[in-house]
This record gives C-alpha cells, sequence and structure tokens, in this order.
C-alpha cells in the first residue's frame, strides 16, 4: 500500500457574481504548485494551491492540505478542504483511481 502525493492548483472563477471553482492544474511539485497559483491568479479573481495524498491502491485520500491561496477565494474553502478526507474515503473505498480521476484528482508518482 504506497502512498501518492499531487500538488495541484484550484482556480475560482466569477459566474453569475458568485465566486466559483474553475479549473484544475496538476502541478509537479509544491513549489511548483504554489508558482502556478500565483501565475494564475494575475488572469483569475483567484487560486489555491493544495497537496493531496492519496492510497495508491484504494484511492483513499489521506489528507488535503492547503498551501496557499491567492486572489479571492471562497471564504469556507479552508472547511471545504479539512471535510475532504472524510468525503473522499467514504466515496473512494473499494474504487481505487478510477473514482478519483472522475472527481478530477490527478496523480503523481
Amino acid at each position: 500500500m504506497g502512498m501518492r502525493t499531487t500538488f495541484m492548483v484550484q482556480t475560482f472563477g466569477i459566474h453569475r457574481k458568485r465566486l466559483r471553482p474553475g479549473a484544475r492544474d496538476v502541478a509537479p511539485t509544491e513549489n511548483g504548485a504554489l508558482k502556478r497559483a500565483e501565475v494564475i491568479v494575475k488572469r483569475m479573481p483567484g487560486t489555491a494551491a493544495l497537496r493531496i495524498v492519496a492510497d495508491d491502491e484504494t484511492g483513499e485520500l489521506e489528507s488535503a492540505t492547503i498551501l496557499g491561496q491567492f486572489g479571492e477565494v471562497p471564504e469556507d474553502f479552508a472547511e471545504i478542504v479539512g471535510q475532504l478526507a472524510k468525503l473522499f474515503s467514504a466515496y473512494t473505498v473499494g474504487r481505487g483511481d478510477q473514482k478519483l480521476g472522475r472527481l478530477g484528482i490527478g496523480y503523481m508518482s
């Protein structure tokens, strides 16, 4: 049972006068995710860099950590990320990478 760490950038855009999640981008390193988030925020209302650690075999999420937030990010974003481990653990048990892929979580070794 190996753990994989993924670094990603979550963007936020304005839709119907509300801040909404946009595209996600996977980065090769923690520093890379932070730098991408800082660059992307120049053309988007907000971004967040995240570290996702999940079991390689089952897809069960071990942790989700906000590395940095830039620009406008929903007020409850930190709370939502904190609840991700519980949500993904229940959702992915026995389904592995297939389920995480559908939810937009990319992996890197």
